[in-house]
């Protein structure tokens, strides 16, 4: 594992000694299966004058070859740092942004931060992308000029089965602040999810395009405050008019 981190980090040096002052997000670029799931690695460089609150990252990525899993913070060398998923949403048939929070930040890094776990998806493309754009931290926003990182699939399209449609469940349940809703459409389409409390106001909304019939997951997360325990209702709405419920509950 030690001359694999090597290997990337040399690979990445001429790029990370372009701009020792911008802060920077960097992937590299990597041989993958499809039907497999991978730890990407993410490299970090900034050097802030004061620790930073919050600190959140985006990139884009290709939904049609990738489905994000979840992220690992890097602690074998001592970081106290959790990496947390806030948002991954579909903008369009090629394009997907994911955003990230590092908590607690440190005020200087210029190593591994973590990884990004995905799953390759069945499909002949043979390449996909994934690309930083923003990074703020606290109120600051900085443009980030990464190159974009190649994944590069190799093996045979399998064939998917086509799943069955409906909004199955949400994991954890109860949950505090924060669930996945598991789903599943059987076609391409918008789809759309309205989360309602007890007495049937309208608490959240989301739309999100999906290229293909899959199976997919989508993060509901709400401050604390705003949420009272009780029981919810999320109802998805598809193109083709048909409507799915749902009831979760909170508990704190």
């Amino acid at each position: 594992m030690r001359w694999w981190l090597c290997g990337y980090a040399l690979a990445l040096l001429p790029v990370l000694a372009q701009d020792s002052a911008q802060p920077m997000l960097l992937l590299p670029d990597t041989l993958v299966r499809q039907g497999t799931q991978v730890r990407l690695p993410i490299f970090a460089r900034w050097d802030f004058p004061q620790t930073p609150q919050r600190l959140t990252a985006e990139l884009l990525y290709s939904p049609n070859r990738l489905r994000v899993l979840g992220l690992e913070a890097n602690t074998s060398d001592g970081g106290l740092y959790e990496l947390a998923l806030l948002r991954d949403s579909i903008l369009s048939a090629d394009t997907a942004v994911l955003a990230f929070a590092c908590t607690p930040p440190p005020r200087t890094i210029d190593a591994l931060l973590g990884w990004l776990r995905v799953e390759i998806l069945a499909g002949r493309d043979t390449a996909a992308w994934l690309q930083p754009i923003h990074l703020y931290a606290d109120s600051i926003l900085f443009r980030l000029s990464s190159p974009r990182a190649w994944l590069r699939i190799e093996g045979s399209p399998p064939v998917e089965p086509i799943p069955i449609e409906g909004l199955f469940r949400n994991v954890p349940n109860p949950f505090a602040t924060s669930t996945w809703l598991e789903y599943a459409v059987v076609q391409p389409g918008w789809v759309e999810f309205r989360i309602f409390t007890a007495q049937g106001k309208l608490l959240a909304q989301e739309r999100r395009y999906h290229p293909r019939a899959e199976r997919a997951r989508l993060l509901f997360q709400a401050p604390s405050w705003e949420l009272a325990s009780g029981e919810y209702l999320v109802l998805m709405l598809t193109e083709t008019g048909a409507v799915y419920s749902l009831r979760m509950l909170c508990a704190k």
